[in-house]
């Protein structure tokens, strides 16, 4: 007997639980409105308003530049043909720049010197011949 009211209990559980389902599938029209379906949105009901469509947009044609681009072999440098720097004396040029700006000053000065030197020299030579 035992075994006849757990199968009879199953039996009536699977019964309420059709039940439940039937149920609920017939109360949730009343209680929510009809979820509309993707086609549904888009075009209208109305006959009148579905004859009224615009014409299909014809796209411009379209020429992809990067792939006109890569149609022409480009020549492969070779990567280790870069290796040296740019300037290859800059931290010579930063450790010494101030002994090289003192030099330049001396030289300024003694080409100046020089040229002084020079047109005086003119000067004289042309007081002793006059």
């Amino acid at each position: 007997m035992a075994t006849m009211r757990w199968q009879k209990s199953q039996h009536y559980q699977v019964l309420r639980m059709r039940l439940a389902r039937l149920l609920k599938r017939m109360v949730a029209p009343l209680r929510r409105p009809r979820r509309l379906k993707m086609m549904e949105t888009i075009f209208p009901h109305d006959e009148q308003l579905r004859g009224g469509k615009l014409a299909p947009v014809s796209l411009p044609k379209f020429e992809d530049p990067i792939s006109a681009e890569t149609a022409e072999p480009k020549e492969v440098e070779n990567p280790f043909g870069n290796i040296a720097p740019k300037n290859p004396n800059w931290d010579l040029k930063r450790d010494v720049q101030k002994r090289i700006d003192k030099l330049e000053r001396r030289t300024q000065k003694a080409l100046a010197e020089i040229a002084l030197e020079q047109q005086r020299e003119k000067e004289a030579l042309e007081e002793s011949q006059d």
